[in-house]
């Protein structure tokens, strides 16, 4: 999978924010992921943000396994921060089965 993390307007995500939000590949909600469970999960996230803000990936409720404990992103606190124009790949295990969410977060 490739994601780019990058801003998009309240219209484009079709809510009622007056502020731009955070989007991977420009949509909202983030695109579906589907696998099976044991899956190797391979993500690329280029970060598209504006010069000197930082972000990652968030996945909630998702064990990703004992291989992987710094790749749930909050930025500086479970893994470093994805800098301006730099890429990311994220390698998870699909331990457990069912639906989870995920999303960008900005260090900034």
């Amino acid at each position: 999978f490739f994601f780019r993390n990058s801003k998009i307007s309240d219209d484009v995500a079709n809510t009622s924010s007056k502020n731009l939000l955070l989007s991977i590949n420009n949509k909202w909600p983030p695109p579906m992921i589907k696998v099976c469970q044991n899956d190797t999960i391979l993500i690329d996230v280029k970060n598209d943000l504006p010069y000197g803000i930082e972000t990652s990936i968030h996945w909630y409720g998702f064990t990703s396994g004992e291989n992987s404990p710094f790749m749930d992103g909050v930025p500086m606190v479970t893994q470093c921060p994805i800098y301006s124009r730099m890429t990311f790949r994220y390698r998870l295990k699909a331990v457990n089965s069912g639906s989870f969410y995920y999303r960008a977060h900005s260090g900034n």
